[in-house]
């Protein structure tokens, strides 16, 4: 089951570096996502800007259990409104968009992507951590960018990580 929420809640003001706003963005939801899930974390192209790609970032995806989504929706559930969305035939998972500030949050819980007609589990495995964000390390992204491997995340990867 996939969720939509919007949320009304301000964190961060105009700011010219991405990554800084990203930040600027994230920092006060660390604390959040600490006391729902101690091992959520950042990754998408959140991840890779965090890990200092310059990259432009849509929305910030976060992987989390399904307790944590829940607990992160529970404290969210005051100011957002829900409504369901169709699955994708690439990914699935219990997922809540949050609308923050202009900015989508989109939190996973459960994540799998179809792989050859196989639904292989999603997990992030190597986290660093900057400014209290658990995100991705380097080299998870370029796993995952793998591992997703759609058209958009094999030109990311070979744009950034190069060819091996």
């Amino acid at each position: 089951m996939v969720w939509i929420v919007r949320c009304e809640i301000g964190f961060v003001e105009q700011m010219n570096d991405v990554n800084d706003a990203l930040r600027a963005f994230l920092a006060p939801l660390a604390s959040v996502l600490d006391a729902c899930d101690p091992h959520w974390a950042v990754f998408g192209s959140a991840a890779l800007s965090l890990c200092g790609f310059d990259v432009e970032v849509h929305d910030v995806d976060i992987l989390t259990t399904e307790d944590g989504l829940a607990a992160f929706r529970r404290r969210f559930a005051g100011c957002c409104t829900c409504s369901e969305v169709p699955a994708s035939t690439l990914f699935r998972s219990s997922m809540s968009r949050f609308s923050m500030d202009g900015r989508q949050l989109e939190v996973c819980a459960g994540l799998e992507v179809c792989r050859q007609g196989r639904w292989l589990p999603v997990e992030v495995q190597e986290v660093t951590v900057t400014d209290g964000i658990r995100h991705c390390s380097r080299e998870e992204c370029r796993r995952l960018l793998q591992l997703f491997g759609r058209a958009k995340d094999l030109r990311r990867l070979d744009l950034l990580f190069g060819t091996d």
